[in-house]
């Protein structure tokens, strides 16, 4: 029998192509992306915050790890403006016992390690924080410096002590997010030298 007759009139047989089920779908899903990929990067701003509020912290647990059984020495941990453009986050020796950083480094590199008095130094762009404060301190003007006891907690700020009975204390990056609104993130140390990010300055202070 001729295979002509046995085919299925063209009328019957399914045409190559996409459904308009699938279509949809796959219009819904690159909306979906679209708008996710919008919110997580059309903002720049939010990536320099954040990376601050994370670098603080880092810096701040490796301040208190190097000052873990240290009897002889202070461990310092200097926030700071190096310059119109860097944030400085300075780990410190104050081997002279001049109450200064002592160092003959630079910000060509990001990272600075073992200069002088300089344990290790980060330098981060000041173009995504609009604002770094410590109790209502302004760094970008003032600069603000943890000193961290053998047992690694914090005992003095700006080389005085800290007030009895002790109070976890907080670093608050501001920044402008979209449509001129402005936020902040948090970074909190508490009575016992441990940092890490608090939601607020009030959940800060609270979590003792």
């Amino acid at each position: 029998m001729p295979d002509w007759l046995t085919r299925p009139p063209a009328l019957y047989r399914r045409a190559a192509g996409f459904t308009l089920i699938e279509l949809v779908v796959v219009i819904a899903l690159l909306g979906i992306l679209s708008a996710v990929a919008i919110s997580r990067f059309g903002n720049t701003q939010t990536h320099h915050d954040l990376q601050l509020k994370d670098q603080l912290i880092a810096q701040a647990r490796f301040a208190q790890q190097h000052a873990l059984g240290r009897t002889a020495e202070t461990v310092s941990f200097t926030l700071s403006a190096a310059d119109a453009g860097h944030w400085l986050l300075s780990v410190w020796i104050d081997l002279d016992g001049d109450g200064e950083l002592d160092w003959s480094g630079n910000l060509n590199n990001r990272l600075l390690e073992s200069d002088g008095e300089l344990i290790r130094a980060v330098a981060l762009s000041r173009s995504g924080a609009s604002s770094l404060t410590f109790k209502g301190i302004d760094i970008a003007s003032t600069a603000v410096t943890l000193d961290y006891g053998s047992l690694g907690q914090v005992i003095r700020v700006n080389r005085v002590d800290r007030p009895d009975p002790p109070e976890n204390i907080y670093v608050e990056v501001g920044f402008s997010a979209r449509q001129g609104s402005s936020s902040s993130r948090y970074a909190c140390i508490t009575v016992e030298g441990y940092a890490y990010a608090a939601d607020s300055a009030e959940s800060c202070r609270n979590d003792a």
